[in-house]
């Protein structure tokens, strides 16, 4: 790959970083990466681009140990990160690279879409909880943040690994340095819900093939009274409500959808729901089949209820094991013959 310019605020962003860690005899990090590894990175998160800012870091050296965000590795290894990332996330947010993490939970990742300027902003994805939240501005604030936090023993070397020793005074410098590197960001927002693709900013949604149109609710074309009347429907039909119960996982779930005529119990397979918006209490537009034997017959919603409250009453009553032998019985339980119809689309019911 033809060589490009080095970011110069990043440049000496990472000079100075350098020469703390030297001044106080601290852990240096690795080596840098050669070009085939980063001609590797770069073809495995395409048609995304990567940014030259993490070039420039990568070539410059991989692994800082002296670092908030301690377990960061090579470029290879975190492209590794990213793959597993995409492929077992609860819904996929590819344009977010991990470069440094805290365990599995929480992940310092680089916005692979930012225009070069903006010199790559950091956000601290919240694995569990699904939130990404901007923290820096541009690689080249991190990098004078971490320095300056070398340099006067708030970023210290503890036991073998970094660690902020106050995290007070370590958000104030973030926050000078943010300041320092701000740019004009058309992202307008610093906290972002990774599990609701309609609620990630356009430029996400665009690199990362979110069609919101699709999203658009088209209307009901029936009632859930009618449809449950009429068993021998054979076609598709629209309902809309909202989701009064759910078990299940995203991948695949049982919800109880309920409108003002009645209720209907819909399989949702993840493949249905590709904007995660059928989620409990969410009022959601469902197109439907109904499944050839009706699930009432096999596994009623009062069942499910029973089996979800003798889960949760054995885990409150600290009866672990009794909770878990009651969790593989309700799994069972979870099939599409348990549903009244099977959902071919999941639709917000309303969209701003």
């Amino acid at each position: 790959m033809a060589s490009q310019p080095e970011p110069p605020q990043l440049a000496e962003a990472l000079d100075d970083y350098l020469e703390a860690v030297r001044s106080i005899d601290g852990p240096m990090p690795s080596p840098g990466a050669s070009d085939a590894d980063l001609d590797l990175v770069a073809a495995g998160v395409a048609p995304l681009p990567l940014p030259v800012a993490l070039r420039t870091m990568w070539k410059r050296f991989q692994d800082p140990q002296l670092m908030p965000y301690p377990e960061w590795g090579t470029a290879v290894e975190r492209l590794d990160s990213w793959r597993r990332e995409r492929d077992e996330a609860v819904v996929a947010l590819p344009v977010l690279f991990p470069i440094g993490s805290v365990g599995f939970a929480l992940l310092l990742c680089a916005d692979l879409t930012a225009p070069p300027e903006l010199g790559v902003p950091l956000w601290e994805h919240e694995y569990v909880d699904g939130e990404a939240r901007l923290r820096h501005r541009s690689l080249a604030a991190y990098y004078r943040a971490a320095a300056e936090g070398v340099r006067i023993g708030l970023v210290e070397w503890s036991f073998g690994r970094a660690a902020i020793a106050d995290q007070r005074p370590w958000d104030e410098i973030t926050a000078r340095w943010n300041e320092e590197f701000a740019a004009d960001d058309d992202l307008g927002v610093d906290l972002v819900d990774t599990n609701s693709p309609l609620a990630w900013p356009r430029r996400w949604q665009a690199a990362a093939g979110v069609d919101v149109e699709l999203a658009r609710p088209r209307g009901a074309t029936t009632t859930i009274a009618k449809l449950m009347a009429d068993r021998a429907v054979k076609q598709p039909a629209t309902v809309v409500g909202r989701i009064i119960g759910l078990a299940g996982s995203h991948e695949s779930r049982r919800v109880q959808l309920r409108d003002s005529t009645g209720e209907i119990a819909v399989w949702i397979a993840g493949r249905a729901d590709p904007f995660s918006v059928g989620v409990m209490r969410a009022d959601v537009e469902l197109d439907v089949m109904l499944l050839p034997s009706v699930g009432r017959g096999e596994v009623t919603s009062d069942q499910l209820g029973a089996w979800q409250a003798r889960v949760q009453r054995a885990a409150l009553g600290g009866d672990l094991a009794g909770a878990q032998a009651a969790a593989v019985e309700f799994t069972k339980l979870l099939r599409p013959g348990s549903a009244d119809a099977l959902a071919i689309a999941v639709r917000p019911a309303r969209m701003a």
